[in-house]
C-alpha cells in the first residue's frame, strides 16, 4: 500500500520525544531568575499546551504581571535554557513506537511534517539530537507572532499547496498530545489523532472529541494500516 497522497503532521514534545522534565527545569529556572515566580503544575500544562509566547502571556495575565516585554524576556530566557538542556544525545527520550511508525510512513512515501509550538531552532535541535530530523520534509514551528497551533498547521498546509502538493482532508492527519493539537486539526478540517504520552490523560484528550485517542504511537498501526 502506498501513502504517497497522505500527509502526517506531528507535534514534537510529548508526541515524538518525552522532554517534559527538561522543559520543566528550563521554565522553572527562567521564571525564578527573571520574575521570582515559582511555577505550579497547572502552569506547566499551560506552557505545554500553547505556543511559547501565548503560554507565558496567559500565566502572567493571571498573576497581573503581564507586559509584552516580560513575555518576550521569559520566552527567550526559557528557550536559552532549553537549548542548553537539549545539547546532548536525546535518542533515549524518543517515545515508544515513534521510530517504527515514522520509518513505515516514510517507506510508503507519505509526506511528513512537524507542527510544533517550538521555535525553528529548538525544533531542529531536538529532532537532530534525537535522530528523527531526516523523516520530515517540512518543519512547521512557532514564530514570535504565532497565536495558536491551528495557525502553524494552516501554514504547513499552505506551504505544501504552494509546492503543488494538495492533500485530501481525510488523508491529512495531525498527531499530538494536547488539546491544542486536537483543536488545530479540527480548525483545519483534518483528522485528529491524540496520543496520551504527554501531560494529558486519554480521558482529558477524549473530552476534545478527536477522531482517535491512542495510548501511544504503536497503536497508530490500527488506524493507518487496516
Amino acid at each position: 500500500m502506498s501513502l504517497e497522497n497522505s500527509c502526517f503532521l506531528f507535534d514534537i514534545d510529548g508526541t515524538l520525544v518525552d522532554l517534559h522534565h527538561l522543559w520543566e527545569k528550563a521554565y522553572r529556572d527562567a521564571y525564578q531568575q527573571l520574575t521570582g515566580v515559582t511555577l505550579q503544575q497547572e502552569e506547566y500544562r499551560i506552557l505545554f499546551s500553547n505556543p511559547d509566547l501565548v503560554g507565558h502571556k496567559i500565566i502572567l495575565e493571571k498573576k497581573v504581571m503581564y507586559t509584552p516585554e516580560a513575555v518576550l524576556l521569559l520566552a527567550r530566557g526559557g528557550q536559552k535554557l532549553a537549548r542548553e538542556n537539549f545539547a546532548g544525545d536525546l535518542t533515549s527520550y524518543v517515545l515508544p513506537g515513534v521510530q517504527e511508525i515514522l520509518s513505515s510512513l516514510s517507506a510508503e512515501q507519505a509526506t511528513l511534517a512537524t507542527a510544533t509550538g517550538n521555535t525553528q531552532n529548538l525544533a531542529e535541535l531536538i529532532l537532530q539530537n534525537s535522530g528523527l530530523r531526516d523523516y520530515f520534509s517540512l518543519m512547521g514551528c512557532a514564530e514570535e507572532n504565532t497565536k495558536s497551533k491551528a495557525e502553524i498547521v494552516e501554514r504547513v498546509l499552505q506551504n505544501y499547496t504552494q509546492q503543488g502538493k494538495i492533500f485530501d482532508k481525510w488523508k491529512t492527519y495531525m498527531i499530538g498530545d494536547t488539546p491544542s493539537d486536537i483543536r488545530a486539526a479540527q480548525g483545519n478540517g483534518i483528522v485528529s489523532i491524540a496520543v496520551a504520552t504527554g501531560y494529558f490523560s486519554s480521558e482529558e484528550l477524549a473530552k476534545e472529541k478527536p477522531d482517535y485517542v491512542l495510548k501511544d504511537l504503536r497503536e497508530m498501526r490500527g488506524i493507518i494500516w487496516v
